[in-house]
């Protein structure tokens, strides 16, 4: 008893922090878990190798970029693999064995806290699909709307086409290929190499939202090596100008000083919704787990991401909040107005939508039936049964299930496209929610996280 009282209260202390992962930017102060120090647009450079792709920052393409970046305005974008970040298991032997060069790219772009967490989650069944990364964007960033589209762009261009050790005859199914000077069998005649081009798929969330949807056009419509197959929005920000975040936090940004940490309270209840402090409590006695939480590995991942959200959750201070309103979400709105319907023009291209249907943040099902009236009829609509908008991510979904319902080419024999149907049936604080793949009454031990038989630490050398 003594012993099973201990493990609960440890999993009380970590797990008690994943109520606030999706909105707790507004509460703490950023750390970095694992600091990667070179900051965006300055003096990075990207190198062709796997290692440096998962983890790295870009840089102007000209010295005239680099130059007109004022010096008072730092810039501090980062492109990552979580999974490798947080050393789960089956993702470091896939870029171990090379594994996850055959997989396509999935690039999710973030909220405008900046950070990942939202749907981690999601990422290890993700990665049954996907070589999985994220941009993430750091407190100490002032890059503007076009300087964070630019670095998008750039870092895709530069992991879309794997350097010639780490590529593969087996890797034909996933890339499509192009003959670099000649097309055919006379390039291969006179010995031009061919340029394969690894699949790729946008993932934005809220103000991510907009970005990827500007990204994605910018791809469909340019001439880049970029082989974008289809776009997933989640809550997408491009309807900031309705809603009630751009009443209100524009306003709490003018605070005083003194105020302003309890102007940001003011603002949490935007984010939350009445089903994720109950379903936390049923991870916490053990009821239940995210469906798409489903074995020690995956649970251990859980945790171990758990213990570093307080050093990981930004804090959002005046000038930081000031910024991402007016230069990101309100300028990222005001541009996308117009340029949704052009997606139009591209006939075949696929979208998946994705909304919280308690969303108090932004009028996010109202703006996804706008949005999937200006796209291509190929896209997706999904409403998330109860969510609101820090959670849509969280346990009442099953993200990878609904890329293989849009994106045919995703699916495999016996792979779902649709939640579990335990899951599904639940309703209220069950819905999302399965037994615990052990049936243990407890979860666990934390102590077991960094057990080799669940952590692999990544060593990218």
């Amino acid at each position: 008893m003594a012993r099973s009282g201990l493990i609960f209260s440890m999993r009380c202390v970590f797990l008690a922090i994943l109520f606030h992962f999706g909105y707790g930017f507004i509460c703490r102060k950023t750390l970095a878990f694992v600091p990667l120090q070179t900051s965006a647009y300055q003096s990075s450079r990207v190198v062709e190798t796997r290692c440096t792709s998962l983890f790295m920052t870009i840089e102007p393409k000209t010295t005239e970029d680099a130059s007109a970046i004022p010096p008072s305005r730092p810039h501090d974008v980062e492109f990552i693999s979580p999974l490798l970040k947080y050393g789960y298991k089956p993702a470091v032997d896939a870029w171990e064995s090379g594994e996850d060069v055959k997989k396509p790219i999935l690039l999710y772009l973030p909220g405008f806290d900046g950070t990942f967490l939202s749907p981690f989650l999601q990422f290890p069944e993700l990665h049954t699909i996907f070589d999985v990364r994220c941009m993430t964007i750091s407190t100490k960033d002032r890059s503007t709307y076009e300087e964070l589209k630019v670095g998008v762009v750039q870092y895709l261009e530069s992991i879309s086409v794997p350097s010639a050790q780490n590529v593969t005859s087996d890797n034909a199914e996933n890339e499509k290929t192009e003959d670099s000077g000649r097309g055919g069998w006379i390039g291969r005649l006179f010995g031009k190499e061919k340029v394969k081009r690894r699949p790729v798929y946008l993932a934005g969330e809220s103000f991510g939202g907009i970005l990827a949807s500007d990204v994605a056009l910018t791809i469909l419509k340019g001439n880049t090596n970029i082989d974008l197959q289809g776009l997933c929005l989640i809550n997408a920000a491009t309807c900031y100008d309705r809603s009630r975040l751009a009443a209100e936090a524009p306003r709490v940004a003018e605070y005083p000083s003194w105020l302003y940490t309890a102007g940001l309270l003011r603002l949490l209840p935007l984010f939350t919704d009445e089903y994720s402090a109950s379903q936390l409590l049923r991870i916490l006695k053990a009821e239940g787990l995210p469906s798409v939480i489903d074995d020690e590995t995956r649970e251990a991942y859980m945790g171990r991401v758990a213990f570093s959200l307080p050093f990981v959750i930004p804090y959002i201070d005046q000038g930081v909040l000031q910024w991402r309103l007016t230069e990101w979400l309100s300028y990222g709105c005001n541009y996308m107005l117009s340029r949704l319907s052009e997606f139009k023009q591209f006939k075949d291209f696929r979208t998946l939508i994705v909304a919280g249907e308690k969303d108090a943040t932004l009028p996010s099902i109202d703006e996804c039936e706008r949005i999937a009236s200006l796209l291509p009829r190929r896209s997706t609509l999904h409403i998330v049964e109860g969510a609101g908008h820090a959670s849509t991510c969280g346990a009442r979904v099953d993200l990878a299930a609904l890329f293989r319902l849009t994106f045919s080419e995703l699916k495999k024999r016996k792979s779902r496209t649709a939640m579990k149907e335990e899951a599904a049936a639940g309703t209220g604080a069950a819905f999302g929610m399965v037994p615990r793949y052990d049936n243990a009454t407890i979860g666990l031990n934390p102590l077991k996280y960094w057990n080799k038989s669940y952590f692999k630490r990544f060593d990218p050398n």
